[in-house]
């Protein structure tokens, strides 16, 4: 498994999240969270096998987001934001994943879309 963006921007430093509660919705079964501490984790996810293989995996699953102090979007589109938007209601911290690493040529693309409410 490759690094995903999330994991080597905190390994790098550059992403440093607030402690608490992680909920991250509608991650896909392959998607890299090895930089997240596992205890913090709740994984949001409707789509039954992916939600079986992160329950395999040994993390708390859910077919329903949960309150949570961060919240972490994995999707693209118009759903991905609307469930972003849901999610900012409810967190100290949003983030939503914005493109493939290889989406686009434009270097100065943002990978992520990051919100801190007061």
């Amino acid at each position: 498994m490759s690094l995903s963006r999330l994991s080597t921007s905190i390994a790098d430093g550059v992403l440093v999240l607030p402690n608490g509660k992680i909920t991250i919705m509608r991650p896909a079964a392959d998607y890299d969270i090895s930089a997240l501490p596992r205890d913090d984790v709740m994984i949001a996810q409707g789509f039954y096998p992916d939600f079986a293989s992160w329950n395999d995996a040994g993390y708390r699953v859910t077919g329903k987001a949960k309150p949570a102090d961060i919240a972490i979007v994995v999707g693209y589109g118009v759903h991905s934001l609307r469930v972003c938007i849901d999610a900012c209601g409810e967190t100290q911290f949003t983030m939503q994943q914005t493109g493939e690493a290889n989406e686009s040529p434009d270097v100065g693309k943002p990978a992520w879309h990051c919100s801190a409410l007061p």
